[in-house]
């Protein structure tokens, strides 16, 4: 990587010494991000810009876009991205509900494909990154609670409900491929990102629903909206998706017994 990233900066030399500099970050916070196996496209920009536009201001989120753009070009890449025009919102246009999960599920279900349902379902109910699911191993399975690297190489915990303990397990036991170290493996190993993003949208299209609306952070964002209709406080969601607490946040916290049983109480209705 580093051996690249100074090819990078030769290749943008003609641009003012800070914007090189947020470039140089901006490309190295893409790098590490992105698996080293997977593939460079569309699909997987898409995704990436999806997950900034949750984490960043807007002004930050289309400068890492120009800096893609000029990433893409030094690589020969014949793709462009485009930068975002609208005011950050505090809500989310033709958001993925409950019921069209379900379809979605259902549809998993049909074709017989215990990992997509298991990847899905994983998210749904716990709330966590794609790149975090993505880090469960065998022996995770069983727990109720299971520690992550999350957003900044921090790690974090993850609660895990009885009803996804039991797709998980039903997932290891009979169709799960032990030819990677993760839980989640194919043909060619642990899984990627792009692998879920692109199971997710042939269900979904299989469902009837929109494939645009369905990605991992959808999802993610369905969570905490099934957790804020249960009557958890905002701060013990903000605790769930990873999110930094304030110190008042800390003293409104509910216990890990009180959160399963939320968790666990959600439905596809």
């Amino acid at each position: 990587m580093e051996q690249e990233l100074l090819e990078f900066e030769e290749f943008i030399n003609h641009l003012s010494k800070n914007t090189k500099y947020n470039y140089i970050l901006d490309i190295k916070h893409f790098l590490n991000w992105k698996h080293k196996d997977e593939e460079l496209n569309e699909d997987l920009l898409e995704e990436y810009k999806l997950e900034i536009l949750n984490d960043y201001a807007i002004k930050t989120v289309n400068r890492k876009i120009n800096a893609l753009n000029a990433y893409l070009s030094f690589k020969k890449m014949n793709i462009h991205i485009k930068s975002e025009k609208i005011q950050n919102q505090t809500f989310i246009d033709d958001m993925l509900d409950n019921k069209e999960a379900g379809r979605i599920i259902d549809e998993m279900r049909k074709n017989r494909d215990l990992r997509a349902e298991a990847l899905f379902l994983g998210i749904f109910y716990t709330g966590a990154r794609v790149s975090e699911i993505l880090q469960l191993k065998p022996r995770n399975i069983e727990k109720d609670e299971i520690t992550i690297k999350g957003k900044g190489s921090k790690y974090r915990k993850i609660l895990v409900p009885e009803r996804l303990t039991e797709v998980l397990l039903k997932y290891a036991q009979k169709e799960r491929i032990d030819n990677g170290t993760l839980l989640f493996t194919g043909q060619r190993g642990n899984l990627t990102r792009n692998t879920v993003f692109t199971n997710f949208k042939k269900y979904a299209k299989l469902a009837g629903v929109n494939p645009d609306k369905v990605y991992p952070h959808a999802i993610r964002h369905l969570y905490a909206k099934n957790l804020g209709a249960k009557g958890v406080t905002y701060s013990a969601i903000k605790q769930l998706l990873g999110h930094s607490l304030s110190r008042t946040d800390i003293y409104m916290q509910l216990s890990k017994r009180e959160l399963l049983e939320v968790i666990n109480s959600i439905a596809f209705d």
